[in-house]
């Protein structure tokens, strides 16, 4: 498993889950969003530049605990979502992300594959890091 920074600063680092091919479906939502909604590309990029370098917002309708899922969190710079993890407390991991439309139940059930992805991975020693 690859690990794609994505921003870095004095708080955190945050970083995209891609596979050993370096296929990563936050970058490609992102290459999507960027090609249809600049705008909208760039109010991600500030969410995750906003986490590194000052942590993630306290206000829940900007960044939020997902309940009954196992420590996933979400940024929400509308209308998308970007499902995410913590690993200790200066790493946030991001799965994925989504227009707001999609059904959060299904969302959810596929960054928990991914983050279990990754804790493995690591256990196993098998984590890279492309800064």
């Amino acid at each position: 498993m690859v690990l794609k920074e994505m921003a870095s600063g004095p708080r955190c680092r945050v970083f995209a889950i891609a596979d050993d091919t370096g296929e990563c479906e936050f970058l490609d939502f992102c290459e999507r969003v960027g090609r249809d909604n600049p705008a909208g590309l760039a109010k991600i990029a500030a969410f995750l530049d906003r986490a590194a370098q000052r942590g993630p917002a306290t206000n829940p309708e900007q960044f939020r605990p997902i309940r009954g899922s196992s420590g996933l969190y979400e940024f929400k710079p509308k209308p998308f979502r970007v499902l995410c993890f913590f690993d200790g407390a200066r790493m946030i991991v991001c799965t994925h992300a989504f227009k707001k439309k999609e059904k959060i139940e299904t969302e959810v059930r596929f960054a928990e594959r991914r983050k279990a992805e990754y804790f493995a991975s690591k256990s196993r020693g098998e984590l890279r890091i492309e800064e």
